[in-house]
């Protein structure tokens, strides 16, 4: 994990003409450099400084126009969560072994918090779905979980994960099981020291905030009388919320959201110590950053160590229905209402990934599950199938609440904003629906440097949907020929005649933004990257998006030598090979029986083609497009939706 951030960034907003003529006349120089991202910091200085996310969500609110083009209600209820739930439990009933851990039928052995994660979903369906058939099972994996944690010999180790998820599944089956079995449980939690059974110290990183939060269960369930270890952890935890706009900063996307998840659902629990108040300010900002980072598909933003595993939706869908019912009880079912349909996104996309067998693909793409393709080191196929039901659980508690509340347009589905997050190295844009991720520090094992992600409404999510990188930290098959980082963008000549492109720079290279619109039918901005290299002075990407249309100009400051465009494009998930087609200046992709394709045309270029190598990634594999442009001034490309 990377212990340092890219440079804060902000954005200069000059309205119309007068933002462009300025930024054409004083060139890079309008684009005043990015301050440096705020130090360690403590709560109390984090939580006085000014709130970036509430006016976005305001204005975000006040222009939401009456109908939104091409908007769908997902048509899902709480009831869809326990649905998948139950499929997932159904299949994995069978790996429970006779102690009542869950085995993973690939590792042959149990694996991280696996064997927590089913007794919560299980107990989910015995208390809500009234699974009775389930009861001794949910069990036994409790007693599993509970024994192995008190003797801190949890499996791989992870026994910080186990707290929060043995205490939601000891609430849930307490009025199912004889007084004498759960008072067990009870006894054996309350006889150890968590200064001694957890493995991360407090403040330490996301792991110390699950167990502190469990140990907060704990004590809300008369457990735990003596809170220190709580209330030293999350003390501790406030050097990581050092973003203004709420984020967890000790890793990447996923592991954000994660910690922000757990926390969520203790001050919903009631939770009120030390740090309550400045928590409940974090979460607040960072639920609001999340729906602007949101893609129209309900993905959470590709990036970092355990990108594009599904359950990063799943903790999505928590933290949404969480808020959701937050806004429901706060007198605001408008917000509520923006909150669940942002959850059902999310739930929408998981649903794309259950396999027949009943139980999810861990990473988007359809290689057959032994291969790995896309697994971190760590990824389990037992841990990552039984987290994110255990997550849904946690979701399906605060959406029994909101059954009534309807769906509304999100931001995901109106756009209208660029939303700059120095603290992520990151910069997101959506116009009605059509949406860019850039990465300004792409981490070299995970990302590159640059356009990572495009998604639009009615195309297939993954067409273009993770960037290429030479030396990936996860784990692909088939590895293809490819020697540098790579993602859409710009491409120029050494003096040796070498290929380079921004994707490959990835040592902080100072960046600038300026928005110049954002509104739902249009939104235009220019980042700015400045430094060495090599020939250029600064590649200058100028951006503009509209409902199913995106435009990219690229432009190499003091360079005038030869120029190319790349852009990778899915042509095998593991299970379908797309149909690419080259036709003229242009590319078009799409999936077998797709209503849309989506194209890529570059008509000032003087050639435009994609070559048969494959290149790995999370989603399977990519073949890159390469549009060739006369030497020096600005290059183009347009990347569009077309059909019907």
């Amino acid at each position: 994990m990377r212990g340092d951030f890219s440079p804060s960034m902000y954005t200069l907003r000059l309205p119309g003409i007068f933002g462009f003529l300025t930024f054409l006349f004083f060139g890079i120089g309008a684009l005043q450099p990015m301050a440096r991202a705020a130090g360690a910091g403590e709560w109390g200085t984090i939580i006085s400084s000014p709130d970036p996310a509430g006016p976005m969500l305001d204005k975000f609110r006040k222009s939401l126009p009456a109908q939104v083009p091409g908007y769908q209600p997902t048509g899902l209820q709480p009831a869809d969560y326990l649905k998948l739930i139950s499929s997932e439990i159904a299949f994995w009933k069978a790996h429970q072994d006779a102690h009542g851990a869950l085995i993973d039928p690939y590792q042959h052995a149990e694996v991280q918090y696996s064997t927590p994660a089913y007794a919560n979903a299980a107990a989910a369906l015995v208390a809500w779905d009234h699974r009775d058939d389930l009861t001794e099972s949910a069990a036994k994996a409790l007693d599993w979980s509970v024994q192995t944690l008190s003797q801190r010999r949890a499996a791989s180790g992870h026994e910080d994960f186990f707290s929060a998820m043995i205490a939601h599944a000891m609430t849930l089956l307490k009025p199912h099981v004889p007084e004498e079995r759960y008072d067990k449980w009870a006894a054996e939690i309350k006889g150890f020291d968590p200064t001694k059974i957890y493995r991360m110290a407090p403040g330490s990183m996301n792991w110390n905030i699950v167990s502190s939060v469990g140990e907060a269960f704990y004590g809300q369930m008369g457990l735990r009388p003596d809170n220190s270890y709580v209330e030293t952890s999350l003390g501790a935890q406030g050097r990581h919320f050092t973003s203004p706009h709420g984020l967890y900063l000790e890793g990447p996307m996923a592991y954000d959201l994660f910690p922000r998840m757990f926390l969520d659902d203790l001050i919903a629990s009631g939770y009120s110590g030390a740090y309550s108040a400045e928590l409940r300010e974090m979460l607040r900002r960072g639920a609001i950053t999340s729906l602007f980072m949101q893609s129209p598909w309900g993905e959470l933003p590709a990036g970092g160590r355990s990108a594009q595993h599904n359950w990063n939706e799943a903790e999505q869908v928590a933290v949404f229905e969480i808020h959701a019912a937050e806004a429901a009880r706060a007198g605001d079912p408008a917000l509520a209402s923006i909150y669940k349909r942002a959850a059902h996104l999310s739930f929408a996309s998981i649903q794309r990934w259950v396999r027949p067998s009943g139980e999810l693909q861990i990473v988007k793409n359809w290689v057959n599950p032994d291969q790995r393709h896309g697994y971190e080191s760590y990824s389990g196929y037992a841990s990552y199938n039984l987290l994110p039901m255990a997550m849904l659980s946690m979701a399906y508690s605060y959406a029994k609440e909101t059954t009534a509340i309807p769906e509304a347009s999100a931001p995901a589905d109106v756009g209208g904003y660029v939303l700059v997050l120095p603290e992520l190295h990151k910069v997101f844009a959506n116009s009605g629906g059509t949406y860019v991720e850039i990465d300004t520090d792409g981490d070299p094992h995970y990302d590159a440097t640059g356009l990572i992600r495009v998604q639009m409404k009615g195309l297939t999510p993954q067409l273009t949907s993770d960037s290429l990188v030479a030396h990936p930290a996860y784990h692909v098959t088939r590895p293809g020929p490819l020697s540098t980082n790579t993602c859409i963008g710009p491409q120029w000549k050494d003096a040796s005649g070498n290929w380079h492109g921004l994707a490959e720079f990835t040592t902080n290279p100072p960046v600038s933004v300026l928005t110049s619109k954002e509104t739902p039918a249009e939104v235009d901005f220019t980042i700015a990257f400045t430094g060495n290299f090599g020939s250029p002075n600064a590649v200058i990407e100028h951006y503009w998006l509209a409902p199913g249309r995106i435009g990219v100009t690229a432009d190499l400051g003091g360079y005038a030598g030869p120029e190319r465009l790349v852009f990778p494009i899915l042509a095998d998930d593991g299970r379908t090979q797309t149909d690419i087609q080259a036709t003229g200046k242009a590319i078009s992709v799409s999936r077998p029986g797709d209503k849309f394709s989506e194209t890529f045309t570059a008509d000032k270029a003087d050639s435009v083609a994609i070559p048969t190598d494959l290149y790995p990634n999370h989603d399977g594999w990519s073949r890159l497009g390469v549009a060739e442009f006369p030497n020096g001034g600005a290059a183009t490309l347009v990347i569009a939706r077309k059909g019907p």
